[in-house]
């Protein structure tokens, strides 16, 4: 599943600027992306709980999945980015317009429920 993302994200990026580059930008946006759905899934689980979590530990978990994420992502989608990358090329057009679809929702959903999860769950600590 994620290796689809990571091509659409990497065409995306390719359209943005035409280098080498896009295939890096796409294996940080997905570890991006992978790091603001486990944060929401602990933002919602922290508001059941109620548990009582500093702002700095907050910072250093958001951290710490990011980098954790990203070691993942670089094993199972940067290293193996030639192979998708010729894999997803061959797909039908119809297979690849329910690809793009998938791509914008995902993303799209995740933006959003990480900002409903802050806006409506986080209760600010000043």
């Amino acid at each position: 599943m994620f290796k689809e993302l990571y091509y659409w994200l990497y065409k995306l990026s390719l359209k943005r600027r035409n280098n080498n580059d896009s295939v890096f930008d796409a294996f940080l946006g997905i570890s991006f992306f992978q790091g603001m759905n486990i944060l929401t899934l602990l933002g919602v689980v922290n508001y059941f709980l109620a548990l009582d979590i500093s702002k700095n530990n907050s910072i250093y978990l958001g951290i710490f999945i990011y980098v954790i994420t990203t070691f993942i992502n670089y094993f199972s989608l940067f290293r193996l980015r030639n192979a998708i990358i010729n894999k997803y090329e061959e797909l039908p057009r119809e297979r690849r317009n329910k690809g793009k679809l998938f791509f914008l929702l995902y993303c799209l959903l995740t933006i959003v429920l990480f900002m409903c999860m802050i806006i409506y769950l986080v209760k600010p600590k000043y």
